[in-house]
């Protein structure tokens, strides 16, 4: 087995910091959430183009050519990027889909990758907890950190 399971549950994440910086976007939706009222108005934001949504939707559609012949993934920028990588081999751009959307179902769970906290001290949001700093314990020095690396051990 080329790619299994386990390996494919690390793989977005384990290439995002190099040739797959394309995909980094694509591991969260910012859902503003304004604990101290106000309207999105009231702040800056700068949301992200391609979110783990969009992308989620893109791959399923694509797998299983679920779009009833609009092919409505083919615009998508999972798609158009993957068939680039790989232009005369669907199947295996398919195969690097399926190992990206097993990751991003396991983000899409992660609170802090679908929610931003837009108030007075996070006026640009809070990145998903990735600003809200904690003392450092295990390597874990901010809220984001605590879920992704000490709540799952």
């Amino acid at each position: 087995m080329d790619h299994p399971f386990v390996e494919a549950a690390t793989f977005a994440d384990d290439i995002k910091y190099g040739s797959g910086n394309w995909q980094s976007e694509q591991h969260y939706v910012d859902t503003p959430f304004l604990d101290q009222g106000g309207s999105m108005e009231d702040f800056t934001s700068a949301f992200n183009q391609y979110n783990i949504t969009e992308t989620i939707n893109s791959i399923v559609q694509w797998i299983s050519a679920a779009d009833d012949g609009d092919q409505v993934y083919s615009s998508s920028y999972v798609y158009t990027y993957l068939m680039a990588l790989y232009p005369t081999n669907e199947n295996l751009a398919k195969s690097y889909a399926l190992r990206l959307m097993i990751h991003y179902m396991g983000d899409v769970h992660q609170p802090l990758h679908c929610e931003d906290r837009f108030n007075a001290a996070n006026p640009a949001g809070d990145l998903g907890g990735n600003t809200f700093t904690l003392p450092n314990h295990y390597s874990a020095d901010n809220l984001h950190s605590v879920w992704d690396k000490l709540i799952y051990t």
